[in-house]
């Protein structure tokens, strides 16, 4: 006997295995959208019973609807506006050409192999064009390209959701009304006008109200974001279909323009809210497919998929990248790169049923096609973009790095790293003021906050150096770089005295100690402020005796500070673990009073003999 499912066990249900899906993504560093949508045809009346879409009856447009919105809002936050800026062109090619190839290829793959009508099939093919950054960024945060990379692609994947959604709300209006020129042409440009109008007066009207703190509750701040949101959507709906959706990411773009003091946590709050959203309606809408109807629609869909996947998506990447000057990897990774999210299912269920409304041919396999084409695009590139971006070659985020703490001293750091891009996250505010007229990307805020963290840069730091004024405390923020961000390369400070006392510690977090030395955090961060420092370059001559010594072991003098090893082209932190080797160029911060002259900086470690000294060449300036 089929079991009677109430919308809230359906939305029980639903979250709590898309939360479980979410976990097993994380934790086996996979798609989560495939255990979503196992998850959801498994378990619904096709199956198990236990999740029922149509228990939701009229409630799932809506809630579909508003879902997106808030997904398009947090996009629209955290757009990487100077990305934009530098590569708007570039993304701005990808967009016009991926949607005229999906149109095109994936529309006639749709129709020949998928047997939609054509009306059906130019519908497919404007949602088969939208990717989405619900799906793209935790991807890339598995596979971690680099920076530049990553941000054309989150920000396609941004844009493209709007404009494929509203571009196939047109060609459904254009089917309504029986013609699609030249009203389709005005309908769109309607719809993108009106989306743009209040997406600019909402996210202005937002952005100054949480800027002048107008609602001082911060949890309510959250909340009431959401809903002015999503009532400027709901209102700009009223005037275009879906007009709503361009609102949205508009409006998202204009509130981070504003001062708002606490932005970290609204894309914190939002994030969370579009996960379970994602999840949520993952799970329900795969319930909702009919497993037959996705049988039967298998093999057409495999077909489409490698129409999209292996001629739409290369051939309108290679055409966006031509004069950019991109590396031969780096276009090969973007032609090979287009997986499919919430947004294309979610309009797949709305658009499935105006089509079957309207009885066009085909529409009764439209929603099914759609979803295998989701799956199968979740599985080649979750599971194969690792492996790809190796054999390429893309390069992942090598060269850059996040310092925390340090004040002064942290900028002088940065400084000397040359080759690399250097993000600063400090606690304190007036340091982080004097970083940015310095020309650095700093962030103020709690070190120990992930939130923050994110919002410094450590999703696309290659390694970081922690260094507050405790060794614990640097050791946790460590573990949370390690653990939530999964930055490969970690340095510490440690104060005198606690070398071996977080010995083990140290192991356990797979931290290394900077500066092959312990660090006297406040002597150093305060000369560095009083600019009392100069700068000494030693380079290793090939009869020293430092040869082959790990920086660790080396004596150190005190007042003398490594903070830099060069070896040919390439930079590194000073640490422990680093081997000399002839040659090597070692960058030091001292105080020239504490310093006698002639007194090697560097020497051997005690079991060397005694009374040898390294030959150095020296190099010898004044901090700026």
């Amino acid at each position: 006997m089929a079991l009677s499912v109430s919308p809230v066990e359906t939305i029980a249900w639903a979250s709590l295995l898309g939360a479980a899906g979410q976990w097993l993504g994380n934790r086996l560093r996979m798609p989560p959208i495939l255990f979503w949508l196992t998850a959801g045809m498994l378990l619904g009346p096709g199956a198990a019973g236990l999740i029922d879409a149509g228990a939701l009856r009229d409630g799932l447009p809506a809630w579909i609807e508003l879902a997106l919105v808030v997904i398009l809002f947090e996009g629209g936050l955290n757009l990487d506006l100077r990305t934009m800026r530098r590569e708007g062109g570039l993304v701005g090619r990808l967009l016009l050409l991926g949607i005229l190839a999906s149109l095109g290829i994936g529309g006639v793959a749709a129709h020949v192999w998928g047997g939609l009508g054509w009306e059906a099939a130019a519908v497919f093919g404007a949602l088969a064009a939208i990717s989405g950054p619900a799906v793209v960024a935790p991807i890339l945060k598995h596979v971690r390209v680099h920076r530049r990379l990553a941000q054309v692609l989150l920000g396609e994947a941004m844009l493209v959701d709007a404009l494929g959604a509203v571009l196939a709300v047109v060609l459904l209006q254009g089917l309504a009304a029986g013609a699609w020129w030249p009203n389709g042409a005005w309908w769109l440009a309607r719809t993108l006008g009106v989306g743009l109008a209040f997406g600019l007066v909402g996210g202005a009207g937002l952005g100054w109200l949480l800027a002048r703190a107008a609602v001082r509750d911060s949890e309510l701040r959250m909340v009431f974001a959401v809903a002015w949101v999503w009532a400027f959507a709901a209102t700009a709906g009223q005037f275009a279909a879906q007009a709503g959706l361009v609102s949205a990411i508009v409006a998202g773009v204009v509130v981070q323009r504003f001062p708002v003091p606490d932005i970290a946590r609204l894309k914190r709050f939002k994030g969370a809210i579009v996960v379970w959203l994602v999840s949520t309606l993952f799970v329900i809408l795969a319930a909702s497919l009919d497993l037959q109807a996705l049988r039967t629609a298998l093999g057409p869909g495999l077909g489409v998929s490698a129409a999209l996947a292996f001629v739409a998506r290369p051939l309108a990447a290679w055409l966006a990248t031509l004069g950019a000057g991109w590396p031969r990897a780096d276009r090969a990774f973007l032609a090979a790169f287009a997986p499919k999210g919430i947004v294309v299912a979610g309009m797949a269920s709305l658009a499935g049923e105006s089509l079957a409304h309207a009885e066009v041919a085909g529409a009764e396999r439209f929603e099914a096609l759609v979803f295998v084409v989701v799956l199968a695009a979740s599985l080649v590139y979750g599971l194969m973009s690792g492996p790809l971006k190796r054999w390429l070659g893309v390069r992942g985020p090598e060269h850059t790095m996040l310092i925390v703490g340090g004040g002064a001293l942290a900028l002088e750091i940065g400084r000397a790293m040359e080759g690399w891009e250097v993000w600063y996250l400090d606690s304190d505010p007036y340091a982080v003021a004097r970083m940015r007229r310095a020309g650095a990307r700093a962030v103020s805020g709690n070190p120990m906050d992930p939130l923050f963290l994110e919002l410094a840069g450590a999703p696309d730091a290659a390694a970081a150096l922690v260094m507050t004024p405790g060794t614990e405390h640097n050791l946790l923020i460590a573990r949370i770089l390690r653990d939530d961000f999964r930055v490969e390369t970690l340095w510490v400070a440690v104060e005198e005295g606690d070398e071996r006392t977080y010995a083990k510690l140290m192991q356990r977090v797979g931290v290394v100690r900077a500066f092959g030395k312990h660090l006297s955090y406040t002597y150093w961060a305060d000369q560095a402020y009083r600019k009392r420092l100069v700068y000494e370059t030693r380079t290793i001559a090939p009869d020293s005796p430092l040869v082959g010594c790990r920086l660790g072991d080396v004596r150190i003098p005190n007042g003398v500070l490594p903070i830099v090893i060069r070896r040919g082209k390439e930079a590194t932190l000073a640490h422990d673990d680093w081997v000399l080797a002839a040659g090597d160029e070692v960058v030091l911060l001292l105080r020239p009073e504490r310093v006698e002259k002639g007194q090697p900086l560097l020497l051997p470690p005690v079991s060397e003999k005694s009374g040898v000294r390294a030959q150095f060449a020296n190099a010898h300036h004044t901090l700026q």
